[in-house]
């Protein structure tokens, strides 16, 4: 007995509303990242100290700024003055990382618990029902020669795409919106600008 029988319900409504096969599939799964991007963009706004870690990113940009100059016109006063905020701006180095991992802990349950009900759909229920081509679930407008992430389809110079690289690339496309759109701008490598306005 497969692990997805337990679901077979659901999977076979999802299947009757349109969501085996394209455009159904490539919608759907669209909707989804922007609708998982609000919900984590709402969860992170409410449980983060947004003026908290304005404040800190402020202190940490000045002191990159001064460390850089320091550095930059070898000031051995500047780079003394620099060096002794260093263990301070560490500390809220981590606080900001602390604070940022805080929503995670909320959300991440329930993300795994529907990537993990949504991928049995499209990798495993999905593919026995309707065949294998129906784990594509967009076609892309060029050729790829990685079949990774998908696989090259026909002469066009198409390529399908699995589920998961589909959810990815809308995920990261729409995520960046939603998080501006709530004010909350989580740059990349750990310290990100985190603004109100």
């Amino acid at each position: 007995m497969a692990w997805w029988n337990i679901l077979i319900p659901f999977y076979q409504w999802l299947y009757n509303v349109g969501i085996g096969q394209r455009p159904g599939s490539t919608l759907f799964i669209l909707s989804l990242s922007i609708l998982l991007s609000v919900v984590i963009s709402l969860v992170s706004r409410f449980v983060m100290d947004m003026d908290k870690l304005n404040r800190y990113q402020k202190e940490i940009a000045t002191w990159n700024k001064a460390k850089a100059e320091a550095q930059k016109t070898a000031n051995k006063r500047l780079y003394r003055k620099v060096k002794r905020k260093e263990n301070y701006i560490q500390k809220i180095q981590s606080r900001v990382m602390m604070e940022r991992f805080k929503p995670m802990f909320i959300y991440m349950p329930g993300f795994f618990a529907l990537f993990w009900i949504i991928n049995g759909f499209f990798n495993g229920y999905l593919p026995l029902i309707a065949g294998e081509g129906a784990r594509y679930v967009v076609i892309l407008p060029f050729s790829f020669p990685i079949a990774f992430f998908g696989a090259n389809v026909g002469a066009e110079n198409l390529y399908a795409l699995l589920f998961v690289w589909w959810y990815a690339m809308t995920s990261f496309a729409f995520g960046a919106i939603v998080q501006r759109i709530f004010g909350i701008n989580i740059g990349m490598g750990g310290l990100s600008a985190f603004q109100t306005s």
